[in-house]
């Protein structure tokens, strides 16, 4: 699953429109715009986060934000290094900013570093006991990781708090059969079938 963004609050758009008019607004709709929507290509959306971190002031917790928007940029771009550095200067603006852990841990996971990706959805988990994607996730970099272990028991937990997610249940049927959990295996399949996945 991939990376998450989020608005910047109502009170940094005030601060960001207060006496700076249309162009503030405009960096800020391309900097929380989404690449799946084609509007902005992910470039335009780093140099308009850019200009917001660079030219308004915010709150820590915006700043937080606008590095996660970036962050996410960089990854939609292929720059899984500069979006782990931006996920970085969000958290150190908001540790307990539980997206921006999810989305460094993503990326983590993207470059082979099951280590530091746990570890990063471990901490959203604890931020946000009910993030779905962040124990899908962390599930999928255990079994990359080589634990299915620990990757049933994250696939089960995602599943449990979304029971239509056909993909942990695909997930966890790979892990059941490596594990010789043939029948745990078929169900999941079955499952995962019924749900379309």
């Amino acid at each position: 699953m991939k990376s998450v963004l989020f608005p910047l609050s109502a009170a940094a758009v005030l601060l960001a429109l207060s006496g700076v008019g249309a162009a503030a607004q405009d960096h800020q709709t391309v900097c929380q715009s989404r690449t799946s929507e084609a509007r902005y290509t992910p470039q335009q959306q780093i140099q308009s986060c850019t200009v917001i971190l660079e030219q308004y002031r915010l709150t820590p917790a915006d700043r937080a934000i606008t590095f996660t928007n970036r962050g996410r940029a960089w990854y939609d771009a292929g720059n899984q290094d500069a979006a782990i550095a931006d996920y970085g200067e969000a958290l150190r603006h908001n540790p307990d900013y539980a997206a921006a852990w999810y989305n460094r841990g993503t990326s983590y996971s993207e470059t082979g570093r099951q280590p530091q990706a746990i570890a990063d959805f471990t901490a959203a988990i604890r931020i946000n006991p009910n993030y779905t994607n962040a124990y899908f996730n962390r599930g999928a970099a255990h079994a990359r990781n080589g634990d299915c272990a620990r990757a049933v028991e994250d696939f089960s937990a995602a599943i449990r708090l979304n029971p239509g997610l056909g993909v942990a249940y695909r997930n966890r049927s790979i892990c059941r059969r490596i594990m010789g959990d043939t029948a745990g295996s078929e169900a999941d399949v079955a499952q995962a079938a019924r749900l379309g996945s």
